[in-house]
């Protein structure tokens, strides 16, 4: 596995301005070169919120791979963050949203 480049503000843009992302439960993550947040839309609320790392789950995969011999790569903390820290943006609508984060000061590593 190898990092990935940010998403950037473009990307994020083109996303939610496209008709899949009212309607899709999922996060979209950003960061490079892992994940440092995540735009989030729950309980009716737009967020770019900070990730953490579900531990726990973190740990279990460790010792899954260990106990096959396989390597551990720090990219595989990727799948075990989760949007559930800061809120760096946040917005009721879409259109707020949106304005606020082509206003926000996006860092260059999202």
């Amino acid at each position: 596995m190898a990092p990935r480049a940010p998403t950037g503000r473009a990307a994020v843009l083109t996303w939610l301005r496209s008709p899949t992302a009212s309607t899709t439960p999922a996060w979209l993550p950003l960061g490079n070169p892992s994940v440092l947040a995540g735009v989030v839309h729950e309980h009716g609320v737009w967020r770019v919120r900070a990730t953490q790392t579900d531990v726990d789950g973190f740990e279990g995969f460790m010792r899954q791979l260990e106990a096959e011999g396989r390597p551990l790569y720090p990219e595989h903390a990727e799948r075990f963050a989760r949007p559930t820290g800061e809120v760096f943006i946040e917005a009721t609508t879409l259109d707020e949203f949106i304005a606020a984060i082509e206003a926000y000061d996006w860092p260059h590593n999202w």
